[in-house]
């Protein structure tokens, strides 16, 4: 412990006296701390992220999150009715939208089944880094977060926190199919 404060204020003492008097005082707004060494708000591989991410999604104090399969996070009704869910919501593309490939969302499934620091990953069908039209991510992601139903996955009882993806196949600008 001992090595991370002395890290932070050196830290924040390449960053400039204002914002080092500030951690130092313990005055530093949340968004001030940059990501890079902002354990306190990094969830596991998907660091928390003011613009996009909720403030008040709730984690677990341990600050741990578990891989889905690790305890089986799931969805009510199961893997059938996830996509049976995602496949209906996703049945008329958006207008304008074009290009084929695979676009998978992560994000995390908390203790109470709630869901938030959606991220995107966008490869074309040679698994090359590409960018689908934006109103195919905003309407893909809209889908995976009006899920309602998770079920997190518990250890010795007590539910827990953990990522979860889908990865969606995309033909020509519409959804083929979901992995899962």
């Amino acid at each position: 412990m001992r090595f991370y404060y002395k890290f932070m204020l050196a830290a924040g003492l390449l960053l400039g006296a204002q914002q080092a008097r500030a951690q130092f005082t313990g005055t530093w707004a949340k968004a001030d701390i940059p990501l890079f060494y902002n354990q306190r708000y990094q969830v596991g591989d998907i660091l928390f992220d003011p613009a996009q991410d909720r403030a008040d999604f709730t984690l677990r104090p341990s600050g741990r999150i578990y891989q889905y399969y690790n305890f089986n996070t799931t969805y009510s009704g199961g893997r059938p009715e996830l996509r049976r869910q995602l496949l209906a919501a996703l049945h008329t593309p958006p207008a304008g939208t074009s290009g084929s490939g695979y676009l998978t969302v992560r994000f995390v499934v908390n203790f109470r089944g709630e869901t938030d620091r959606f991220r995107v990953q966008e490869l074309d069908s040679a698994y090359q880094p590409q960018a689908f039209a934006p109103p195919l991510v905003a309407w893909v992601l809209r889908a995976c977060r009006d899920l309602q139903s998770w079920q997190p996955g518990r250890i010795d009882g007590e539910t827990q926190d953990s990522y979860f993806y889908c990865t969606f196949i995309v033909r020509e600008g519409s959804i083929q199919d979901v992995l899962l």
